[in-house]
């Protein structure tokens, strides 16, 4: 009889020794690391994010500042087009929430700025394309849509700010009506 209720004590105390170190770890510590965590909008970018596009907002000295929207999961699209029947009522899906990030990308002097080349076809000569001159930050202008990319995570950042390895322009497009 004494040996069992020793053994059922002893079991009810690493129960509650157990169970109080689980929440203290929650809690205390691992509750600390999320809160001061580094990756405040893991829910928006779920996937490594290397590449960013967006819209340039300000250029300033070597660095710019581009705004992109993101979305925690892509827009839904409608199972079939939806009909005009007459007194039928369309109901039309929410869009998942998004939200707007704005990074400083800093222009290091290793980053390369290009622009895809837009060839023209002549019909007449075959004309050898000059090269395309090496771009540099003043190539960039503030309303612009374009794509940065970076050798870090970007859901690894510990601020709004990155270095860019590789800044893409959009094209130039020459038509003629």
């Amino acid at each position: 009889m004494n040996n069992k209720l020793f053994l059922l004590l002893t079991l009810i105390i690493v129960i509650l020794v157990s169970a109080g170190g689980y929440f203290w770890w929650q809690k205390g510590i691992a509750g600390k690391k999320i809160v001061g965590s580094s990756v405040p909008n893991i829910l928006f970018l779920t996937n490594p994010v290397t590449e960013f596009s967006g819209k340039v907002d300000k250029i300033s000295d070597n660095s710019i500042f581009i705004a992109g929207k993101y979305s925690i999961t892509p827009p839904p699209t409608p199972p079939n087009a939806p009909t005009n029947i007459p007194g039928s009522v369309i109901t039309v899906q929410p869009l998942p929430p998004s939200k707007v990030f704005t990074y400083k990308v800093n222009i290091q002097p290793y980053t390369i700025i290009n622009r895809p080349d837009s060839p023209v076809k002549y019909l007449i000569k075959k004309i050898t394309p000059t090269p395309t001159p090496k771009l540099t930050i003043k190539d960039i202008k503030a309303g612009q849509m374009i794509t940065v990319s970076t050798v870090s995570d970007l859901r690894t950042l510990k601020k709004e700010e990155f270095d860019a390895y590789s800044v893409k322009l959009p094209p130039i497009i020459n038509t003629i009506t």
